[in-house]
């Protein structure tokens, strides 16, 4: 009884091991990747085909370093600047009197 409760925790440990080192990479799979950008896996693959996300495919993978994906991410960040806000808001308020 004691051996396989052994077994089984070693077990455990090198899948702990395993999920460690795979964090640790620089490089995402395919799914690691989908899942670090919130898409379906067809819009990830419609972005590696047409070439608009950067990858990598040795021995036929597809892999992603996750630098290259937060890069890709920062080009489509929108910011808002409270003097744009304020007239906005400003905008908004003498077309809803009207």
């Amino acid at each position: 009884m004691m051996e396989k409760e052994i077994t089984h925790t070693l077990k455990q440990i090198v899948k702990l091991l395993q999920n460690i080192q795979q964090q640790e990479s620089n490089y995402l799979s395919f799914n690691q990747a989908k899942e670090f950008l919130q898409m379906s896996s067809s819009s990830l693959y419609k972005l590696t085909s047409a070439k608009e996300i950067k990858h990598y495919k040795p021995n036929g993978k597809l892999l992603f370093k996750k630098a290259d994906l937060e890069e890709w991410l920062n080009q489509y960040s929108v910011e808002i600047i409270e003097k744009d806000r304020n007239e906005m808001n400003e905008f908004l308020n003498r077309n809803s009197k009207s």
